[in-house]
């Protein structure tokens, strides 16, 4: 990896706290461990800070509840044996990443896919009923594999069917950008409104 000058750092620390300096990284990566935090936005800031402008958090595979599950804390054997389980919706990391001024996009992982054309009863379960009877059909999982995929129709779906969540968060390139500004506030300038 030295020869091409990409160095990769694995701390063994507190989510909150990166022993790391200010602007240091090109680029952060994490599998399944944002829902470890029980601070997200803490933490999103932190992630934020140590990002380098125009430098990239890219993570997946993160639980995504649904928005009618009221619980934080997932009654699991994970919980049970003292791990840190915490369980989000979409827009409870949407908002901790906007509001540490990095811009999200969002990614259709393989894993659904995957879950889309093997799926699980339970995943079968989550999924909103007109879903349930569309993906019984080839062209219908097709469908559905091409909303997960879309700008809006993907996050209905995180929202709804407990999908696993995967993003992109950038930290804006300029020195002066800060945090993203509120839902629909971007449209609204591009409108002229």
């Amino acid at each position: 990896m030295g020869a091409h000058r990409i160095w990769l750092e694995r701390p063994c620390c507190d989510l909150h706290r990166l022993p790391l300096p200010d602007a240091w990284a090109d680029h952060v990566v994490s599998s399944a461990t944002l829902h470890h935090s029980s601070n997200l936005p803490a933490l999103a800031r932190e992630v934020a800070r140590v990002l380098r402008p125009g430098g990239s958090f890219a993570f997946v595979s993160e639980p995504v509840k649904k928005v009618a599950i009221k619980e934080r804390r997932p009654r699991n054997v994970e919980v049970e044996a003292g791990i840190n389980e915490h369980i989000y919706t979409y827009m409870e990391y949407a908002r901790a990443l906007r509001a540490a001024g990095l811009h999200l996009r969002h990614l259709r992982p393989r894993s659904v896919r995957y879950r889309l054309f093997y799926p699980d009863p339970a995943f079968i379960d989550g999924l909103p009923a007109p879903f349930r009877f569309v993906r019984a059909t080839r062209a219908g999982r097709r469908l559905i594999e091409t909303l997960v995929g879309g700008r809006m129709t993907g996050r209905c779906f995180c929202r709804y069917a407990s999908l696993p969540l995967s993003m992109i968060a950038t930290r804006p390139a300029c020195g002066r950008c800060g945090p993203s500004p509120p839902h629909g506030a971007q449209r609204a300038r591009r409108d002229g409104v």
